[in-house]
């Protein structure tokens, strides 16, 4: 790539690194990466054909769009079931705001979960289990 002297001080960083060796071209450090500078020396050199292939992809502005949203967009929003809707109703219901600012919130249990011996828990699991084995 070719670069005109109006373009080249503006890719050079303010404390660019630049390596010299006597009889090479000086590498410096810009905002394109590195870059070669300076002449070769021609003795001692062969003429061989020169061949260069630059490949580039320019993908639409559409595409990359589709891509993007297709990232960005959010899930579809799953339906709410009856158990999220009583415990919403229940929330709605028994929350309030006390006089001192503060907030009082009576906690649900489920009614209708059962332990192994088929008796209703209450939401408790094995804690009574577990508070006899401690009593």
């Amino acid at each position: 790539m070719l670069i005109g002297g109006d373009l080249f001080p503006h890719l050079i960083h303010s404390e660019a690194e630049i390596k010299h060796t006597q009889g090479f071209p000086s590498a410096m450090d810009t905002h394109l990466n590195w870059i070669l500078i300076g002449t070769v020396s021609a003795q001692d050199r062969q003429s061989s054909p020169l061949t260069s292939l630059i490949a580039s992809s320019n993908p639409s502005i559409d595409a990359l769009m589709r891509r993007f949203w297709s990232i960005e967009e959010p899930g579809t929003p799953t339906l709410p079931t009856t158990e999220d809707e009583s415990c919403e109703r229940w929330f709605v219901q028994t929350t309030s705001r006390k006089s001192e600012c503060r907030f009082c919130v009576a906690l649900s249990f489920r009614d209708s979960v059962r332990a192994d011996n088929n008796v209703p828990s209450h939401g408790f699991g094995n804690l009574r289990s577990l508070a006899l084995k401690r009593f």
